[in-house]
C-alpha cells in the first residue's frame, strides 16, 4: 500500500509511547483484505473520433467509479485527476473530455496501490 495513513498507524504510536518499547504490526491476509485500499474498481465508456486519415480528432470519455463505503484519502483523486490526467497517454489527441461519478458503495475503499504484490 502507498499513500494513505490507516488507522492501525495512531494505535501503533499510542501502544509503543505507552510501552516504551517498539511495536511491529502485521496484518493477517483476511485482515488486510478487509481493512486496505483496493485497486480501482471502474467502468469506463468512451468514444473516440478520427479523421478520414486515422488521426485523432477528439476522445470522450465516461466514467463510473467505485470508490467504496469509506472515502480513503486518495481514491476519489484516481477515479477523477489521474484519469484526466492519464487519457491522452502517448497520443496527441486535441480535445479530450472525461466525466467521471464517484459512487459510494458497500466495498472496501479504494486507493492507490504498490506496483508490486506485498503487504503494509
Amino acid at each position: 500500500m502507498k499513500s494513505t495513513a490507516y488507522p492501525e498507524y495512531v494505535a501503533i504510536l499510542v501502544a509503543a509511547e505507552m510501552l516504551r518499547r517498539p511495536i511491529h504490526w502485521i496484518s493477517t491476509r483476511s485482515e488486510s483484505f478487509m481493512s486496505d485500499n483496493h485497486a480501482r474498481d471502474m467502468i469506463l465508456a468512451g468514444q473516440l473520433a478520427l479523421d478520414g486519415d486515422g488521426q485523432f480528432l477528439a476522445l470522450n470519455v465516461e466514467v463510473l467509479a467505485n470508490v467504496g463505503a469509506v472515502l480513503s484519502a486518495t481514491g476519489p483523486r484516481t477515479a477523477t485527476v489521474n484519469i484526466a490526467m492519464c487519457l491522452p497517454s502517448m497520443y496527441r489527441i486535441p480535445y479530450v473530455a472525461n466525466t467521471v461519478r464517484c459512487v459510494l458503495t458497500n466495498s472496501v475503499q479504494t486507493g492507490a496501490l504498490a506496483a508490486q504484490a506485498g503487504r503494509k
